[in-house]
């Protein structure tokens, strides 16, 4: 899922699966990679969320990516992530 979204080298920390109150299913993987840039790779940490409807009629991503060195940002991505619904 990294890899699709353009990420290299990533390494996945932690996945977790959540039912939401909507009765949607997210999937939520935090890891961290390199993002290609024109002057080379920059290190980032990455988010990224699957939130499948409860119908099944589709799925959104939710892809956050933030500096290496930011890991008090992963508490906040993870309450904001809990709370996301589709109307």
């Amino acid at each position: 899922m990294f890899e699709q979204g353009g990420y290299e080298n990533a390494v996945v920390d932690n996945v977790g699966t959540v039912d939401q109150p909507d009765g949607a299913t997210t999937v939520t993987a935090f890891g961290n990679g390199s993002m290609p840039q024109d002057d080379g790779n920059m290190d980032v940490n990455i988010v990224m969320q699957y939130y499948f409807i409860a119908d099944g009629s589709g799925v959104y991503i939710v892809n956050y990516m933030y500096p290496l060195e930011d890991t008090a940002t992963d508490d906040v991505i993870a309450d904001i992530l809990a709370t996301v619904t589709v109307e």
